[in-house]
């Protein structure tokens, strides 16, 4: 079968997984003392003499080794494997498609071919699997061994996209406080689960197949997990991660929703299996078994999420806005995968080749630790006390031209996707930009205006701070409707939806300017002082007071210009 949350389609798991040169490695989910590539290593007094690793499996073309913890590496792209010393206390780490990473311990004798047999791994995914919590992750990739990996996940989105109130008070159709409160996934389809799960609890998916009522832990939440499968995207579910399957339009299809389009290779229970980027790993312990996965520096590894269609409408689209992206083109200099931007290493990209960041790489010798707060999240630079997810800070520029004219001052506003890979705000259609633009005089009054676009009542038509509705600018958003009651902008994205007018989707495309124009009165003397705010808002206004949900508006990117 596909997966074991994907329903309906049977194939050859082998010849999906061969063809595809997967496998995968140790991540972030390995809970155990090890020695990985750039650990630090004891003092040793190195061999001299050329090393040559001798694989015993006859049907193997190709395969990576790499002295543990340093740059020393080599691939059987010549029939041979040869590396220039490795000392005692060392150890030759090897891999190849298909196989566990096995580990070889260095002799301090100088002995110069070292012969191993890699053992093929077992792809079944073993439905009985029950998937760890990430409290086991976190004792030891947590600080106190030097490993942040814990933390930075607990902090990302990834963590909390079932038990945060935002995904739960709408699946349930309430407010924060537990009032019914539409609108509600629940209250649409009483009884339903829905793919729901598919992306906000994957490891409940199982459970769900058997009969579980996914609302029932809805109601027991503080917003807080209480148990493995409402701990979001949990470690354990990407790091038994294979392949994904897509089409030939490389986009998952639309009956294998969110983890149904991933392949897994959930091992025995009494097993231990990790999957992740790193070709060279050596556990502590020996039980636990180890592989490299190219997919986990593929963007294609986010599809399964990042993509989801409705009925005939595309909700969630991320994935395929990057595709048809410049930033998707290998042969771009400026090319990035969806990790390069959200999963970022301390080393700089720069001009780096792809394969240099690629995982399972014989090149890639430096992009081997990734940050898990994938949105980095963290305190705002103008307000410390609030953490906001600092990727949306800057992603896009202004840039002002006034002039005064025919006693007119005349703006011209220009904005631009400059930071993302994909239409800025991404995803859910909830999410938009306010542009608020304002010319003020030497005394600090507003000037009125006369022409150009306002703000739209779903901007917030208030009298409170939040209120933008009239105001001079505009909206960046993917307004859609619901097509039997024509509520626009809609919510309930679970219903029929289409756009609400012919190109009411207006975020920003990477790389493509959008310009607004703006005419204001001219005072009577002295100075005009024109600003430009651009605001990321995550919900239009009236279903974040509807719902109770806090206010997190972030300031993306202001300009001003001074007109005499």
């Amino acid at each position: 079968m596909i997966s074991a949350v994907g329903g309906g389609v049977t194939c050859s798991w082998r010849v999906i997984y061969l063809s595809t040169l997967l496998v995968f490695n140790i991540a972030l989910s390995s809970c155990d003392s090890s020695v990985s590539a750039g650990s630090p290593q004891a003092t040793v007094t190195p061999q001299t003499g050329s090393i040559k690793i001798k694989i015993l499996n006859p049907k193997i073309k190709t395969a990576i080794v790499r002295v543990v913890g340093t740059t020393q590496t080599d691939s059987l792209d010549q029939d041979v494997l040869a590396l220039s010393y490795c000392a005692d206390n060392q150890y030759i780490s090897v891999w190849a498609l298909g196989y566990s990473i096995e580990i070889i311990d260095c002799n301090g004798s100088p002995v110069f071919e070292y012969s191993v047999e890699l053992k093929a791994l077992d792809v079944t995914d073993h439905l009985d699997y029950n998937l760890s919590g990430a409290n086991v992750c976190r004792d030891c990739h947590s600080d106190v061994q030097g490993r942040t990996e814990y933390l930075e996940w607990n902090k990302d989105g990834h963590s909390r996209v079932f038990a945060d109130p935002y995904f739960w008070t709408m699946y349930m159709g309430m407010d924060i406080y537990r009032n019914p409160e539409g609108p509600g996934f629940r209250l649409d389809n009483p009884g339903e689960n829905g793919n729901c799960a598919n992306c906000h609890a994957p490891a409940a998916v199982n459970a769900l197949r058997q009969g579980m009522d996914l609302s029932t832990w809805n109601n027991n939440l503080p917003g807080s997990p209480i148990n493995v499968e409402t701990e979001g995207v949990t470690c354990d579910v990407c790091h038994k991660v294979m392949d994904v399957l897509l089409g030939n339009d490389l986009l998952p299809f639309v009956d294998h929703p969110g983890v149904s389009s991933l392949s897994f290779a959930r091992p025995y229970p009494d097993q231990l299996l990790y999957t992740g980027p790193l070709a060279d790993h050596k556990p502590e312990n020996p039980q636990i078994i180890t592989t490299c996965s190219p997919v986990f520096s593929e963007s294609k590894f986010c599809a399964a999420c990042h993509y989801g269609k409705f009925f005939d409408t595309v909700i969630y689209n991320s994935y395929g806005e990057w595709l048809v992206s410049p930033y998707s083109q290998k042969e771009n200099p400026n090319y990035r995968s969806c990790q390069d931007c959200h999963m970022l290493s301390p080393e700089q990209i720069g001009q780096t080749l792809p394969s240099e960041r690629d995982a399972c790489s014989k090149a890639n010798l430096n992009f081997r630790d990734f940050n898990h707060n994938m949105m980095k999240y963290g305190p705002d630079p103008d307000s410390p006390s609030q953490e906001i997810p600092l990727l949306v800070r800057d992603a896009a520029t202004i840039n002002i031209g006034a002039i005064k004219e025919e006693g007119k001052i005349k703006v011209k506003v220009i904005v631009e996707n400059t930071g993302a890979g994909h239409k800025f705000p991404t995803d859910s259609p909830l999410r938009h930009l306010i542009l608020v633009v304002e010319a003020r005089d030497e005394n600090d009054t507003p000037l009125a205006q006369v022409e150009g676009p306002v703000i739209p009542a779903w901007g917030g038509d208030g009298n409170q701070l939040e209120d933008y509705a009239g105001r001079p600018g505009v909206i960046y958003a993917n307004v859609l409707k619901d097509k039997d009651t024509n509520i626009s902008p809609t919510a309930a994205y679970w219903n029929p939806t289409v756009p609400a007018w012919p190109g009411s989707d207006t975020r920003l495309i990477p790389g493509q300017p959008v310009r607004s124009d703006y005419s204001f009165v001219a005072p009577s003397k002295g100075d005009t002082i024109v600003t430009a705010r651009l605001i990321y808002r995550y919900a239009f206004i009236d279903i974040i007071r509807q719902k109770g949900w806090p206010l997190k508006d972030v300031p993306v990117i202001s300009a001003d210009s001074i007109v005499p």
